[in-house]
């Protein structure tokens, strides 16, 4: 759309589905684009005299008023007048490292328009801290090969395929951003991994024993209760909650048992709330922005699982997340010490938390139910999965 850019017009500008831009009446070349996200950057859009087009950003619309981006607007579309290239000549004389580019450019962007956007930022920095300090255009198909070449002889292909796609995005954005000429690792092709890998589930006696391991570790956990306050008793302490009066002696055995049985994903699973778990409709609920997906999805609750949750809300809040670090009152990040615990007990080997959805999954395909309600009991967007 066409209209002069004023704090008028800001204010009116509404987001849409997909970016769009509002090219200035007045000053040709001056142009403000509104992400879907409500996001708004001034431009400046110009040609250079080989009849290439090219644009340079102002900065942002929340830090500068349409006046200030006018007048800097102006100052650059009066250099291409003499020849140059505003995009060329900022960029030799601020070209970012990776580092500066995470900090100052990709991470906000990220943030602001991913729900997954702090993790893939904080992958490249774990997976490439040799690359932080490398200029952007230093970093070549032939370093990430050689880095590729090492890391393999530790890590899964899997895994450096993934760190790999995180940086391949990385540069993707600074390439659509100007910081970069080409995009380096366009050809660069993914180690080829074994898609058909056998699907690891608990067979029944590996599921008993898991099970009993469960019950132990709340013996342990009550007996030691017990005897914490038979101690603080005799010193005349007050005396911490009895755990004999309780269904559970901590988070995990629940844990366990609702992913056993309903097969959500343990992001899922720890950002699930009381709000979203109808007790009596025997169904919980992954809402959109808690799910892998962003689809929301209804997951009916066997007797077990229904079981396990009405117990635990019995001596829970019934408020906000289902589940909570005691310690913290925070969301859980992870409980891998007490799961590791509990498969070396169990002697159970090779059994990941996330398996725990394969085990879910082919226990509903062994007994008859159709690949396609599984997709969806999962929440997978394809069947293929």
């Amino acid at each position: 759309m066409k209209a002069k850019i004023t704090n008028r017009v800001l204010g009116s500008l509404r987001p849409q589905d997909k970016p769009f831009e509002v090219v200035d009446e007045d000053l040709a070349g001056f142009i403000l684009r509104v992400q879907p996200s409500g996001q708004m950057t001034y431009y400046a859009s110009y040609r250079l005299i080989d009849g290439r087009r090219n644009r340079v950003r102002i900065g942002s619309a929340a830090v500068l008023t349409p006046a200030q981006a006018r007048d800097r607007a102006k100052t650059l579309l009066a250099d291409v007048t003499k020849g140059e290239d505003p995009a060329e000549k900022r960029r030799a004389a601020r070209a970012h490292t990776l580092r500066s580019f995470l900090d100052e450019e990709y991470e906000p962007y990220m943030l602001a328009k991913w729900k997954r956007g702090a993790g893939q930022v904080t992958r490249v920095r774990r997976s490439f801290p040799d690359f932080l300090d490398k200029k952007l255009d230093s970093i070549n198909a032939w370093v990430v090969k050689k880095w590729r070449t090492d890391k393999l002889r530790k890590r899964t292909k899997a895994t450096v395929n993934r760190d790999l796609g995180a940086l391949k995005a990385c540069l993707a954005r600074a390439w659509e951003w100007g910081q970069l000429t080409e995009h380096p690792l366009l050809h660069l092709k993914m180690d080829a991994e074994d898609r058909k890998a056998v699907v690891r589930y608990l067979d029944p006696d590996e599921e008993a024993r898991l099970l009993a391991t469960l019950d132990r570790r709340e013996e342990r956990i009550r007996a030691e209760r017990d005897s914490g306050n038979a101690f603080r008793r005799m010193r005349g302490y007050a005396e911490l909650p009895d755990l004999r009066a309780v269904p559970f002696a901590d988070h995990l055995k629940p844990m366990v048992i609702v992913s056993l049985n309903a097969g959500v994903r343990r992001g899922e699973l720890f950002g699930l709330e009381w709000a979203n778990v109808d007790l009596e409709r025997a169904q919980l609920t992954v809402v959109g922005k808690g799910a892998k997906t962003s689809e929301t999805r209804h997951v009916p609750l066997n007797s077990r699982a229904l079981e396990t949750l009405r117990a635990w809300r019995s001596q829970a809040s019934g408020e906000g997340l289902v589940f909570t670090n005691l310690e913290t009152g925070k969301r859980f990040d992870n409980v891998n010490k007490a799961w590791a615990g509990v498969l070396r007990d169990a002697h159970v080997k090779s059994f990941r938390w996330h398996d725990m959805r394969h085990d879910f999954a082919s226990k509903l395909v062994m007994a008859g139910v159709d690949l396609n309600t599984v997709r969806e009991l999962l929440g997978h967007s394809d069947i293929s999965m």
